[in-house]
């Protein structure tokens, strides 16, 4: 038995709930980074992040409030069987695959200047 179970039990459920902010703080800065380099000139203006982050912030947790009613489980359960399904994972595994090859071959058509 280790001494002191009650600490330990502390530190373990305070590591949980550090690693759920943590993943919630780098996902919003994924989509942070990934909007700001798409559009530049807006976002770089002054306020502009603040108010885009507080926006998508307020978005996701609408979104997440379905979750805490009594249906929850259900939407929970809907979410899980058809967004994890083969024929989900095949279909963005096969769009994924195309647009990169389209990509890989627009990259050699521009270094053998074979395509303008």
């Amino acid at each position: 038995m280790m001494p002191l179970p009650q600490l330990w039990s502390i530190c373990f459920f305070v590591m949980l709930i550090l690693l759920g902010l943590d993943t919630q703080f780098v996902a919003m800065e994924v989509v942070m980074t990934s909007v700001t380099d798409m559009f530049p000139k807006v976002m770089r203006r002054a306020g502009r992040r603040e108010k885009f982050l507080a926006l998508f912030c307020l978005i996701c947790f609408s979104f997440q409030l379905v979750m805490l009613t009594e249906g929850g489980m259900y939407v929970f359960q809907m979410m899980d069987y058809y967004a994890c399904n083969g024929a989900c994972i095949l279909f963005i595994s096969v769009c994924l695959k195309r647009w990169h090859w389209d990509g890989y071959l627009g990259q050699i058509g521009c270094m053998t200047s074979l395509r303008t």
